[in-house]
């Protein structure tokens, strides 16, 4: 469709791409029409959907993670070990793991990232292994995976990591 200029707005209903130009989506309960157009009553701060993952999650982070798999050759997505990544991850005790998802006003999940405390010979004391950060293709290019970064790194520094490391891969 047509991108959005600023200032504007377009209805878009769950699950549907979010137009080009966008960069918030407000439930339209928190909106009403007004004679020059739209009243969002409540505009959403940067890193306002930004939690910690819980089981009812699952579906939507294997799904995520089926898109991260499927754009590095060195992984192939099998939901089943997925999901049971995941589930060990989830029931880690919070100072150990944290899987954070960026998540639309409905609750449906279009980013995450996973941060694990390891310890550093290095540095003799905790550290944060940083990895599986991906964005739903339509959210890219809006600050979402920047926000989640912040937040995993928040969590470590809350867990006294004295650094943290993003793993990737070559591709």
């Amino acid at each position: 469709g047509t991108p959005l200029q600023p200032g504007t707005a377009a209805r878009i209903f769950t699950g549907a791409p979010v137009p080009t130009g966008a960069d918030a989506v407000v439930m339209q309960e928190l909106c009403e029409h007004a004679e020059a157009g739209v009243l969002i009553n409540h505009v959403p701060r940067s890193g306002e959907n930004i939690r910690r993952a819980g089981d009812a999650d699952l579906p939507d982070l294997v799904r995520l993670l089926a898109a991260l798999f499927a754009i590095e050759k060195d992984f192939q997505a099998d939901a089943g070990r997925q999901r049971r990544g995941l589930a060990l991850l989830l029931r880690e005790p919070p100072d150990r793991a944290a899987v954070l998802v960026a998540c639309t006003q409905d609750g449906r999940c279009v980013g995450m990232v996973s941060a694990q405390r390891v310890i550093s010979t290095a540095e003799g004391a905790s550290s944060a292994w940083i990895e599986d950060v991906i964005v739903e293709e339509g959210w890219r290019g809006r600050g979402v995976a920047r926000r989640l970064l912040q937040a995993a790194l928040a969590w470590a520094q809350q867990q006294g990591a004295t650094r943290a490391q993003l793993l990737s891969d070559r591709n």
